[in-house]
């Protein structure tokens, strides 16, 4: 056990030296633009397209692989939408970024704005529930999920253009339980997994028409807050209080991991985690007070990388480049470069 531990903190110390996290995009305070707000969501659409997304209607882009980023403004709410609804949709909090098609952008949250021309133009969209969204998921360039509060999910399979409404558990009463869908995800095109509140999991064989309760095979209470699949059999689950977990038999048992985000007697709740398209055996996994951990070996071992901030970090993303990019509180945006794609110096 002794020889096992000490082998976990050389791990650690040897990720952590080698840990390439640096800051592209400071936060609100020091940058000092007036452009405020936390990033929720980032996503690619390719090596130099990107975009960022948080609270209040925030959406901000790149076109140089995330090296700067530029505040685009959101579209004026359409005249039919009731005066109501107005103020909600002029602001809204915008929790997802799906880039696909090679072309198309949908951005959701409590409003929906969707761009057919390479972020060129925004328009407001009816992605088919008016309860928030939290969570999104691309099977195809036709085929998309969302996913939100009160059990809402909504499915696309024609890249946007309508939405089919799967469930929706319509607005919560008072003394009534939320029960939030918080992630979603496909192995392949007919399976798919939802995570959420109070360890909630939900899987589909049919392509994410019907959707049941799975006997996962590990107690989980915790909140679980992002699932990704790295093939059709290995997935990885990461939520409150440190959760990670894992699938090598696509579904049918989820493992915990141990990992650092569970040091010094205080367990970090772990948001997002994505893993590398160029080396499969490099992922991440970020969250709060700036901790963030890093596999080189597959998952087998998650030590932490240091980022040199303590802002909540609520996404990543894969680069196509083989690198990623973290984003979080207060607009910060920070990327991570692997050893092997670092500049040469002279």
């Amino acid at each position: 056990m002794k020889h096992l531990i000490a082998a976990v903190v050389c791990a650690a110390v040897l990720v952590s030296a080698n840990a390439k996290w640096t800051e592209v995009r400071q936060d609100d305070f020091l940058r000092d633009d007036n452009i405020e707000g936390d990033l929720l969501a980032i996503s690619f659409l390719d090596e130099k397209r990107g975009w960022a997304a948080g609270i209040n209607g925030l959406i901000l882009s790149t076109n140089d692989g995330g090296e700067t980023w530029t505040k685009q403004e959101m579209p004026a709410p359409p005249e039919s939408v009731p005066p109501r609804f107005r103020r909600r949709l002029a602001s809204p909090l915008l929790s997802v970024a799906l880039t696909f098609d090679k072309k198309r952008i949908l951005i959701a949250g409590t409003g929906s704005v969707l761009s057919n021309d390479g972020g060129k133009t925004w328009e407001f969209t009816d992605v088919g529930t008016r309860n928030r969204i939290i969570a999104g998921a691309v099977v195809s360039d036709k085929t998309l999920f969302l996913a939100g509060d009160n059990s809402s999910l909504t499915r696309t399979e024609n890249a946007a253009g309508s939405w089919k409404l799967i469930s929706d558990g319509g607005f919560t009463r008072v003394g009534e339980s939320r029960i939030s869908y918080e992630a979603v995800a496909f192995a392949d095109k007919q399976n798919g997994w939802i995570v959420g509140t109070g360890g909630l999991v939900l899987s589909s064989t049919d392509g994410g028409a019907t959707w049941n309760k799975p006997d996962i095979q590990a107690n989980v209470v915790e909140n679980l807050y992002d699932i990704r699949f790295v093939s059709p059999k290995t997935g990885w689950i990461v939520g409150q209080e440190a959760t990670i977990l894992r699938t090598t038999d696509a579904g049918a048992a989820w493992e915990r991991i141990a990992n650092d985000a569970q040091k010094d007697d205080f367990y970090y709740d772990l948001r997002s985690v994505a893993f590398s398209t160029k080396k499969p055996k490099l992922g991440w996994i970020v969250g709060d007070n700036g901790k963030t951990l890093v596999t080189e070996d597959g998952g087998a071992t998650w030590p932490f990388a240091d980022t040199g901030v303590t802002h909540k970090l609520y996404a990543v993303a894969a680069h196509p480049s083989g690198s990623a990019f973290a984003v979080g509180e207060w607009g910060i945006v920070l990327k991570y470069t692997p050893e092997d794609l670092e500049p040469e110096t002279e």
